[in-house]
């Protein structure tokens, strides 16, 4: 069942587009079907396959946005919690060059190789968003799943703050 919903939040944004879709595909399918098995001359209408079509079509699509939807909230989930995981210890980095130097560094470049592993920096397409100023940090990333998701630290607070979109 695990793996169920790992695949829900992978493709949660699609399901829920596929579930909005669903009643127009299904009601397209059923007005060709019925058009193929029309007399030659005859009128083309809205039969019992284009409402059965639409019928099944709503079914289904609001199944799908409902299951689309009962996927994890921002900051939730398994690609939330590997963000997370990859933000510790560039976290303890930044406190030990802010013990040592007495402020924060410009760039996360700059904790390499000294305070932390080059390794240690996500080479996505997205990696960590980082900025210091006035003596504090904000250190954020973007993922999606479900939908579009932003979580961010700032060093004042010391707690993520998470927002998403579909």
């Amino acid at each position: 069942m695990r793996i169920f919903w790992i695949v829900v939040d992978h493709y949660s944004l699609a399901i829920v587009l596929l579930g909005l879709a669903a009643p127009f595909l299904f009601v397209v399918v059923a007005v060709s079907f019925e058009r193929t098995r029309a007399k030659p001359g005859g009128v083309p209408h809205f039969g019992f396959l284009s409402f059965g079509g639409c019928a099944v079509g709503s079914v289904l699509g609001l199944s799908l946005l409902f299951l689309g939807m009962c996927s994890s909230p921002a900051g939730k989930g398994e690609a939330a919690e590997e963000w997370f995981a990859a933000a510790t210890p560039v976290l303890s980095a930044l406190e030990q060059y802010h013990s040592y130097r007495g402020k924060y560094p410009d760039s996360l470049r700059l904790l390499v190789p000294s305070y932390l592993d080059s390794a240690r920096l996500p080479h996505n397409q997205y990696g960590f968003m980082y900025r210091a100023d006035s003596g504090q940090y904000q250190l954020g990333f973007h993922y999606n799943g479900p939908g579009m998701n932003t979580c961010t630290l700032r060093s004042r607070e010391k707690r993520w703050s998470c927002y998403g979109l579909f």
